[in-house]
């Protein structure tokens, strides 16, 4: 094993080809929280944050555009969506309870009110937990989540779409054909 890095050089993701390695020649491999032992800088720009997430993203998946492309779909639903759904069924409720009469809440309202609050609430928890751990951004930051969960998913439908039209993926230079 002493070519170690060279020998996983030219792959797209070469950090996971070397955990791969290691643990052929029979090493433990754990992926640990060593952010109170080194920091880190990968990314400079939007511009690199892009084409870094891209490149991984598709090949996490082994290079199923498919499989990357639904979880993108799925990271929209889950992080995205529910922060513009809160504000549409809270007019729902809102226009339920000013109109005259006394009918019952529609059940499917009621039910989308609660979930997408719950869904807000808990990455607000988390956010909020996450950015006090691990940085010294406060609470502001956290209502930015929406944003942010756009970005990431088009950069995940980004990564999908050029691997499914063989596009490659560029990183620092290099020039990488789709996995």
């Amino acid at each position: 094993m002493a070519s170690g890095d060279a020998s996983v050089k030219s792959a797209i993701d070469e950090d996971i080809k070397l955990n791969g390695m290691f643990k052929r020649h029979g090493w433990k491999v754990r992926v640990t929280d060593g952010v109170a032992v080194f920091k880190v800088h990968m990314y400079e720009s939007l511009g690199q944050i892009w084409e870094g997430y891209s490149k991984n993203y598709c090949a996490f998946f082994g290079g199923d555009w498919r499989i990357a492309l639904l979880c993108s779909i799925f990271w929209y639903i889950l992080e995205v969506v529910p922060w513009f759904a809160l504000p549409w069924y809270a007019w729902q409720v809102g226009a339920w309870a000013a109109a005259p009469g006394n009918r019952p809440m529609p059940w499917l309202d009621m039910t989308g009110l609660a979930v997408t609050a719950l869904s807000v609430s808990i990455v607000l928890n988390a956010g909020t937990r996450i950015l006090s751990r691990y940085t010294a951004l406060g609470f502001g930051w956290v209502l930015l989540h929406p944003l942010a969960g756009a970005v990431l998913g088009t950069i995940m439908g980004n990564s999908a779409l050029r691997t499914a039209l063989n596009l490659g993926a560029t990183w620092k230079g290099r020039t990488y054909a789709s996995s």
